[in-house]
């Protein structure tokens, strides 16, 4: 009977750590995954153009975990597919595809870390994956509405940039004139609780 108890145990354990997530965290914390109206946003800037590109293709989850007023561990991960990146101009979109190298890695990740929110303003930290490299970001929270309860709906937005050098992003031309070495990126998130 001890021993059926200890394994029991261990199963219990192992049940609470799927996903990476603490038994500690699932006690505090709660799950949500990004909806249909969630978006990637980023801005693109040449010498004679502004081009911006969109993803309505978020996925992923993560988890909140409030360590106190306004701010909230996060884990899980969100991705966006490459190829759903439009811009409107479909030989722009194949250069921009090819120069985030989707065939190496086909999905833009994003690994939130921690959050804050003052009811005005926060930040947003994390890790952005590109091209198979990894950079620490930190990003303005302009946005959040909705309690972290479990049930409700959660609007997150946030916003920063990126530099393509940091991810050794050959950056294309035009006119033989490249693109800017920084991206202006923004996520809109509208989260559904996970169950």
């Amino acid at each position: 009977m001890k021993q059926f108890r200890w394994m029991l145990a261990i199963w219990v354990a192992g049940l609470m750590m799927v996903g990476g997530f603490s038994s500690e965290a699932q006690a505090d914390g709660m799950r949500y995954k990004p909806s249909k109206k969630s978006h990637l946003k980023v801005d693109v800037y040449h010498k004679f153009k502004h081009v911006i590109a969109k993803s309505k293709r978020v996925k992923g989850q993560i988890f909140f975990a409030a360590k106190g007023k306004g701010t909230y561990g996060l884990k899980g991960a969100l991705s966006v597919r490459i190829k759903s990146l439009r811009s409107g101009n479909r030989s722009r979109d194949r250069k921009m595809w090819s120069s985030l190298r989707k065939s190496r890695q086909p999905y833009v990740y994003f690994f939130p870390k921690t959050l804050t929110w003052d009811g005005k303003a926060g930040k947003v930290k994390g890790e952005f994956k590109i091209n198979k490299i990894k950079k620490e970001v930190e990003f303005d929270v302009t946005k959040m509405e909705g309690t972290v309860d479990g049930k409700s709906t959660l609007t997150v937005e946030v916003k920063g940039h990126l530099k393509c050098s940091d991810f050794k992003i050959k950056r294309p031309s035009l006119l033989t004139i490249k693109i800017k070495n920084k991206v202006d990126v923004q996520l809109s998130l509208v989260f559904q609780p996970k169950k």
